[in-house]
């Protein structure tokens, strides 16, 4: 007998196997790679993106320890015991003197000498790192192990134990640097952190011992990676020194250098710690109200809210120095096009 087929209904479609498994396989996959990066991700959420969101609300606000003073407020005024938005007001408070209705001078004063502190001693970092990796990759030096546990010392021991020790070396009265000046015959040496421009001068000093070791070891592991056979080749050609430099070594190891420029760059222009501690809290001072010589955009911001209780235009100050280290950082990067590869 013939089987009826027309009225029968469709035939409900069967999953293949391969795809129910690679639909499975592919869910393992996330739910794996969910395990691995879910807690890295909770923890930069709670710990560094919830922060910045805050300090950029409070940029906004006149958030202070007790009060808002509704005299110092530009656009708004407000209720004693409370803290309220006053729109672009703290951002106009760093650049704009409101006593003197003329521009802050002591913050472009402050940006400034922390610009010119930050390219000093980038460039010091920089050649002192260099000479020193040249040294150590050279073939005649013997017991480079030795030297390179010595010269990375100063990276290694924490500012907030080696700043104090430099301010005893700069001791005008008992400082072995003035001690060794009286012993060569100088009779009356200079007070270094008392002066303006010695203290300047101390403070790169400090930041170079600090941070020489960084560059040294960079340009040192990119050197390793420089063929040999490229300065035997320009040795056969008649090239000396400075010309394998300029033309082989530089050239070379510049996808390491340029990385660790833009990094020192960035924690030289926000250095607190050291100079707070060398130079008590960035003088000498001229006046009370003024800027110190040694008063970088850290410690200026720090004294001008914290200190003053001031959280709304800490905040608005933090934002500006974020903006700024962020332009100078896509700028350089254009420039340098040190990215470039990485996108191609």
């Amino acid at each position: 007998m013939a089987r009826n087929t027309a009225t029968a209904g469709p035939v409900p479609a069967v999953a293949a196997p391969t795809q129910v498994r690679g639909s499975r396989e592919k869910r393992e996959r996330y739910l794996l790679a969910s395990s691995y990066i879910g807690p890295a991700m909770i923890g930069i959420l709670l710990f560094s993106v919830l922060p910045i969101l805050y300090i950029i609300f409070m940029s906004f606000t006149n958030r202070n320890t007790f009060h808002f003073n509704p005299a110092d407020s530009f656009f708004s005024d407000s209720k004693l015991g409370k803290y309220t938005f006053v729109g672009i007001d703290n951002y106009v408070r760093t650049f704009w003197d409101a006593k003197t209705s003329t521009f802050n001078t002591d913050f472009f004063f402050v940006m400034g000498n922390t610009m010119l502190y930050t390219v000093v001693c980038v460039v010091l970092f920089l050649v002192l790192g260099l000479a020193l990796a040249l040294l150590l990759n050279s073939p005649l030096i013997q017991l480079k192990s030795l030297y390179r546990t010595l010269l990375i010392l100063p990276w290694a021991a924490p500012a907030i134990m080696t700043a104090p020790i430099w301010k005893f070396f700069f001791n005008s009265q008992f400082g072995p640097i003035n001690q060794i000046l009286r012993g060569i015959g100088i009779q009356d040496p200079p007070a270094w952190l008392g002066d303006p421009i010695l203290a300047w001068i101390a403070a790169v000093i400090v930041n170079l011992w600090l941070s020489y070791p960084f560059f040294m070891f960079v340009i040192l592991g990119a050197l390793q990676s420089v063929p040999g056979e490229l300065y035997e080749a320009a040795q056969l050609d008649g090239a000396g020194f400075w010309t394998q430099l300029r033309q082989i070594t530089l050239p070379l190891i510049r996808p390491a250098l340029l990385p660790a420029v833009v990094l020192s760059s960035i924690t030289t222009f926000q250095q607190l710690n050291t100079v707070w501690i060398l130079t008590n809290r960035g003088g000498p001072f001229a006046s009370v109200t003024s800027p110190g010589a040694t008063e970088f955009m850290m410690l200026y911001g720090y004294r001008q809210g914290i200190l003053q209780n001031n959280y709304g235009l800490t905040s608005a100050f933090a934002m500006i120095v974020f903006i700024l280290l962020f332009g100078l950082t896509i700028a350089n990067l254009r420039a340098t096009k040190i990215t470039k590869g990485a996108y191609e």
